[in-house]
């Protein structure tokens, strides 16, 4: 049996050159979710901006939150309450931390540049710099947890 390929080299997206709306497929969700004009969320086009929900998803899913996947998310949490006696040594962990989650789960994304910081008490900082080795792409991540329910992500 054979597959037709052909249909596959379709366009995906064509846009409309009145209200400059895409239509199409698109690669996933964006968030936050909302209503958008000639669909009901709004969809991601390029990998690039996916990857930046997919990163906002990760960095805020504690472990032991996602079902079947316990691992699956940052240990930032774990830290947030402990005795902080040593920065250097604390910080070094939470370092330590960050790059064993990214690592083993998303493994096409390089971590280039980690900064821990403690601005306030039972708060923790976090700003790295990560490409993505699909497109080259850079990004820079500021985390700001404390313990309030959602963490603060921002991707530039």
């Amino acid at each position: 049996m054979a597959f037709n390929f052909t249909s596959l080299q379709t366009p995906i997206i064509t846009a409309d050159s009145v209200n400059k709306n895409t239509v199409g497929r698109g690669i996933g969700f964006l968030l936050p979710f909302g209503k958008q004009t000639g669909g009901i969320f709004p969809i991601s086009r390029t990998t690039d901006e996916q990857m930046k929900v997919n990163l906002i998803n990760f960095i805020k899913t504690r472990k032991g939150e996602r079902l079947y996947h316990p691992q699956y998310g940052l240990s930032l949490y774990e830290f947030l309450f402990e005795q902080i006696t040593d920065q250097d040594t604390v910080s070094a962990n939470v370092k330590k931390s960050i790059l064993a989650d990214f690592s083993f789960w998303l493994p096409f994304v390089n971590v280039t540049s980690l900064d821990v910081t403690f601005p306030e008490p039972n708060s923790i900082g976090v700003t790295m710099t990560v490409v993505f080795t699909a497109s080259r792409a850079n990004f820079t991540i500021a985390i700001f947890i404390d313990n309030s329910p959602n963490a603060n992500v921002e991707i530039t």
